[in-house]
């Protein structure tokens, strides 16, 4: 495996509250940008350059995220230049948390800085399961976690097709929402949410899907305090020439791309020692003369996956899983539409659209595969990925009760396999001891009976464990005590908690440490 990414080791999620993973630090971006276009000048992708290809693919997703930001009435920043450098991000239409928050916050900042246009994508080709918003909640006198319904599922789709409420219904559930957060010790939370619903009510939020709610609602609670920046939706950037010709430009070469797809992910998970076949992603599969391309065709409002037929030169037939059959062409005519899948998302962001692409943890590690995919297909040289990642607990007072538990483990378990130092002086227990620390030394020569020496030592561990029944109990029952305390804990200081149940200050000092 070539891909080098960021070292595995640095790809931690920051526990500490306020904890910021920043890999490079912001202000190193311009350099990184500055190597990144030097990259890679000599490939070809279907046989077009792709010096050629990204100028034409660059200034046609600006246009296009330019004519979408403005379509929803958001601010797109600054006219973009486009033969300068973008910097882009993107993340499923979620509920975002502030580990993924600080992306956006950070883009249009950096991008300011480096005289870059800002690009974030909405990957919205994923499936929508309908969006949970966590929120706390006192039940029983303990902080809790409760996953409200905040955007129900109407009907099986992807996010690109999801339908959203009637704007004044989803305002009346959100409020609704708040109403579960009324103890006084969940004040900060609700302050927060009463102030973002409060933007909300003065933001048009009657839009039909909810791609575009969900993004004016991130957009509402950055405004005005991050620069305006680019919004586009994968969705819509795959059905621009740019994008079909560099997937047709795999898929009329489906076999050899195949081989470096799945010898990238085979040699990850040989070298991560992963063992489920499709951790992180599953390889492309092989039917007969049918090769699976890395791309979902979408029909009928579903994602299917999609099979190019091998060694049929330069227009394959293309078949749906359901069977269906289509020529190339009927990519570039708009008769059938196409999704890339992560990876191919990546290579393309990378390769083709951007200058640097800002990573979370999760795809920090799995761009590993990108890289060397990169380098197995193309034989070229990964663009360095940046990365941003954050946790921020909520303002809510919760115990710590892990130091105590830590300690009481600690005797328990000296209780069960060093009793000896909780019965010193105690009436016959000095034999005993005496007698275990002599095993516990022979047991390490050469040829000793470890065997029967180890059975003598679990006895005199039971004996001299005897005396120390109500020590033990009585520490269990404290131990089991303080189980609700972490409980509570955890459930206060989960990092997963939507934006808008956070002080923006708080988010926008959070963002500041990576600089």
């Amino acid at each position: 495996m070539t891909g080098m990414g960021i070292p595995f080791d640095l790809l931690n999620v920051p526990e500490d509250n306020g904890g910021v993973l920043a890999i490079p630090p912001i202000a190193e971006y311009p350099a990184l940008i500055g190597r990144n276009r030097g990259l890679n000048r000599t490939l070809t992708i279907g046989g077009t350059p792709l010096e050629r290809l990204r100028p034409i693919a660059r200034k046609a997703a600006l246009e296009t995220a330019m004519k979408y930001t403005l379509s929803l009435g958001l601010d797109p920043g600054p006219a973009p230049d486009p033969d300068g450098p973008i910097i882009a991000s993107g993340h499923q239409p979620i509920l975002f948390h502030p580990g993924i928050m600080i992306k956006p916050m950070i883009l249009a900042n950096a991008a300011r800085a480096a005289k870059a246009a800002a690009l974030f994508i909405t990957v919205d080709s994923d499936e929508f399961r309908a969006e949970n918003a966590p929120i706390p909640v006192i039940a029983e006198g303990r902080i809790k976690r409760l996953d409200y319904p905040l955007f129900p599922m109407r009907a099986a789709r992807l996010y690109e097709t999801a339908e959203a409420e009637p704007a004044p219904d989803f305002v009346s559930r959100l409020e609704a929402m708040g109403s579960f957060m009324e103890d006084k010790r969940l004040a900060r939370p609700r302050e927060a949410m009463a102030a973002y619903v409060a933007r909300l009510k003065k933001t048009p939020l009657d839009f039909p899907d909810y791609v575009s709610r969900s993004i004016v609602m991130r957009r509402a609670w950055l405004a005005p305090d991050t620069p305006g920046f680019l919004e586009a939706p994968v969705s819509i950037l795959s059905q621009g020439a740019p994008f079909l010709a560099f997937a047709a430009g795999i898929m009329v070469d489906i076999e050899r791309f195949a081989e470096a797809y799945n010898g990238a992910l085979d040699a990850f998970r040989r070298v991560r020692k992963l063992r489920y076949p499709a951790n992180p992603f599953p390889n492309l599969e092989k039917k007969g003369d049918l090769i699976q391309a890395p791309f979902w065709a979408i029909h009928k409002g579903a994602r299917m996956k999609l099979y190019v037929r091998a060694g049929a030169g330069a227009d394959p037939a293309l078949t749906l899983e359901n069977g269906t059959e289509a020529p190339m062409a009927t990519l570039m005519e708009g008769k059938l539409h196409i999704r890339p899948k992560a990876i191919t998302l990546s290579l393309y962001m990378r390769l083709v659209l951007c200058d640097l692409f800002i990573h979370g943890v999760g795809g920090a590690k799995y761009d590993h595969v990108t890289d060397d995919i990169i380098t197995r297909y193309w034989g070229g040289r990964e663009p360095e990925p940046a990365l941003l990642s954050a946790t921020r607990w909520l303002d809510v007072p919760a115990e710590d009760p892990r130091p105590r538990m830590a300690e009481i483990e600690r005797a328990l378990r000296d209780m069960e396999f060093h009793p000896e130092k909780a019965v010193a002086g105690l009436a016959g227990m000095g034999p005993l001891a005496s007698e275990k620390a002599r095993l516990v030394e022979a047991i390490k020569a050469p040829g000793a009976d470890k065997k029967s020496m180890g059975a003598r030592i679990g006895e005199l561990n039971q004996s001299m464990a005897a005396p120390l029944k109500e020590p033990r109990a009585s520490s269990q029952t404290e131990l089991d005590g303080l189980l609700p305390l972490e409980r509570e804990r955890e459930a206060a200081q989960a990092r997963d908690y939507p934006y808008f149940l956070y002080s923006k200050e708080r988010l926008i000092a959070l963002a500041g440490k990576a600089t």
